[in-house]
């Protein structure tokens, strides 16, 4: 911490991370290391997606369960062979979408249509196009 004195520059330690601020790569004050200025505290002080977890040395680091992420309503999973925060890594993850199934490839939800539906707007739509199809 600055003493706003520019007579003399001197550091102090931090009691709180409004000292650590203007510090990117460090803006959270840890007390209990006598005011030390670090990257993180808690996982939430981590602010992205592919290093979620803070951990035991104050750094911001891959994820290894789901926890780690929760802070990230988007994708609050952890991919643990990739150590990164996803939005599903099975169809039971995505609940905010009618009939969603979760992308193996990029953890991704998607919207799927049922059965021969693949130009259909609505299940209305579907219906006909399946009907068309089958009749056809």
């Amino acid at each position: 911490m600055f003493d706003g004195d520019s007579s003399h520059s001197t550091c102090e330690p931090c009691t709180n991370s409004s000292h650590c601020s203007h510090l990117s790569e460090t803006p959270v004050c840890i007390t209990v290391l006598n005011g030390l200025c670090v990257e993180c505290n808690v996982d939430s002080d981590c602010h992205s997606p592919a290093k979620a977890q803070c951990f035991r040395n104050n750094t911001c680091v891959n994820c290894t369960e789901s926890s780690q992420c929760e802070h990230f309503s988007v994708t609050p999973v952890c991919n643990a062979d990739t150590g990164t925060c996803v939005e599903c890594l099975w169809d039971s993850g995505c609940v905010n979408f009618s009939n969603g199934r979760c992308s193996a490839a990029t953890n991704t939800c998607m919207i799927m249509c049922p059965g021969y539906c693949l130009e259909c707007r609505n299940a209305t739509a579907c219906k006909k196009m399946r009907f068309w199809i089958l009749s056809a």
